[in-house]
């Protein structure tokens, strides 16, 4: 089937869950690879939504997506989905990222999803598991890690949850932090952090908004600290590992240039992708006294 040859551009949503500057390479990546697959500017206009790292913020900006209008609305992430989701069952939803698609309810089944939504998983496992094991190749004496979790908060007792499955099946012991206010941040890591090997932050408001006395506690104990988050290590953090958003985006265009072809996201199986990133800061691993040469063999990408 030809390029869109209707007369007005297609328009493409695209409901990001944080910022334009933290999400500017997959912005790019998404961008560019529409354009190389034929919807240049004058075929494809996209549209741009910003939750700022506010997930309650995903209801609102959807429901606005879907009444801009839009040809098909692309996201990131099981909140902004599901709320897309709330907000339309016609028009076409691809997800850049989604950890468990058919467990999470946003397809029926990863070779048929049944409805108005598919894109690209990846599972948390597969995560989980290339972060401990780069910890254990890094650090010899690696047994126990420490894990600093909001209990307030659903998503990051999930995130801390799942790693406490892979770590069992590794054999590494796990310290669970439940802090849920600010003051007790610090406090707890103090209390906590003699006899652990690393500790591994979960990503939420709370945390993210601490990072830097998070970050400063952990270099001034010398002690390496693990996310999912990239931001984390550019803030400090020795390293993160966690989707190739890149990559993911880059698989999102080519659904939606099928989509606008004339496909049918229900018959679109969903693609697993495999394309986990390692992030680590050079600066960071440095003043840790790791051996720079055998951990930045095996990273994606390196933050000077």
């Amino acid at each position: 089937m030809s390029v869109n040859t209707r007369s007005a551009p297609a328009s493409v949503g695209f409901l990001g869950t944080d910022t334009p500057a933290t999400q500017r390479g997959s912005t790019v990546a998404f961008a560019d690879k529409l354009r190389e697959l034929g919807w240049t500017e004058d075929r494809a206009v996209i549209r741009y939504w910003w939750a700022e790292g506010q997930p309650d913020r995903f209801a609102t900006l959807a429901s606005e997506c879907v009444h801009a209008p839009v040809d098909v609305i692309v996201t990131a992430g099981t909140q902004a989905v599901t709320m897309a989701m709330q907000s339309t069952s016609a028009i076409p939803i691809v997800f850049a990222q989604a950890e468990d698609p058919v467990a999470d309810g946003l397809v029926a089944n990863l070779a048929r999803p049944g409805g108005n939504v598919t894109g690209v998983s990846l599972g948390r496992k597969d995560i989980c598991r290339r972060l401990l094991e780069t910890l254990t190749d890094i650090l010899p004496s690696f047994r126990r890690l420490a894990i600093l979790v909001n209990g307030n908060s659903p998503a990051a007792l999930l995130e801390a949850g799942e790693l406490q499955v892979v770590a069992r099946l590794l054999g590494i012991d796990i310290d669970l932090l439940d802090v849920r206010v600010e003051d007790a941040i610090i406090p707890t890591l103090e209390a906590h952090y003699r006899g652990i090997d690393a500790l591994y932050v979960t990503n939420d408001q709370l945390t993210w908004g601490n990072r830097d006395q998070v970050l400063t506690f952990a270099l001034i104990s010398s002690l390496p600290t693990v996310f999912r988050r990239r931001g984390f290590v550019a803030a400090g953090g020795l390293l993160a590992c966690g989707p190739n958003y890149q990559k993911q985006f880059e698989r999102a265009a080519e659904f939606v240039d099928r989509i606008l072809r004339g496909a049918k996201p229900a018959e679109l199986p969903v693609q697993r992708s495999q394309e986990v990133s390692l992030v680590v800061n050079r600066k960071t691993a440095a003043s840790l006294r790791l051996e720079l040469s055998s951990l930045l063999s095996m990273t994606d990408d390196i933050i000077e």
